[in-house]
């Protein structure tokens, strides 16, 4: 193989594996455009009580790109006995294809579940279900990008309100 051939067979490669073309254009990695765009301020708003963040992750896949971030409430709900918990979860896929498709499956999958909501308005298609006690999850796609916001942990302090401003705010700025 000519170095030509494999110069241009190494950025193939290493262009199918970087991030989406609009998180590359603003110079940052999906942690940094996500922590830009879901603050730990959104998680207290949602959460409505004192948060810290936990954990975070990233997974580069074939077809698309994860970030996830996990927040978790300073205290236990007196009333629950609980302490709230909800991930962050952007999704950046290589096309609308990929992200219409994932979307239709998740959507598939939780049609079935009592309180599915479709949200109009909102990205080019999202739904929020959750069972009102336990969890709630909203669901959000835009273009080629899906987010996902998930209280895993409901409590009394709880904002189903700011969850749905919070997302409909990052969503624009997906």
């Amino acid at each position: 193989m000519s170095i030509r051939r494999w110069l241009v067979a190494v950025i193939v490669l290493v262009a199918g594996m970087s991030l989406p073309a609009h998180a590359a254009a603003d110079g940052k990695d999906g942690a940094k455009l996500v922590d830009t765009l879901f603050t730990l301020e959104d998680a207290e708003k949602i959460l409505g009580e004192k948060t810290h963040f936990t954990s975070s992750r990233r997974s580069a896949k074939t077809f698309s790109d994860i970030y996830v971030a996990t927040y978790t409430a300073d205290a236990k709900d007196k009333k629950s006995g609980v302490t709230g918990e909800l991930v962050c979860q952007v999704e950046w896929y290589k096309s609308d294809t990929g992200a219409r498709r994932k979307f239709a499956d998740l959507k598939r999958n939780n049609d079935k579940r009592e309180g599915v909501e479709a949200i109009p308005g909102m990205g080019d298609e999202a739904y929020s279900y959750g069972d009102g006690e336990t969890f709630y999850v909203i669901l959000v796609r835009k273009g080629a990008s899906l987010l996902r916001i998930r209280v895993e942990k409901v409590t009394a302090h709880f904002s189903s309100d700011a969850i749905e401003e919070v997302a409909e705010r990052i969503t624009d700025n997906l």
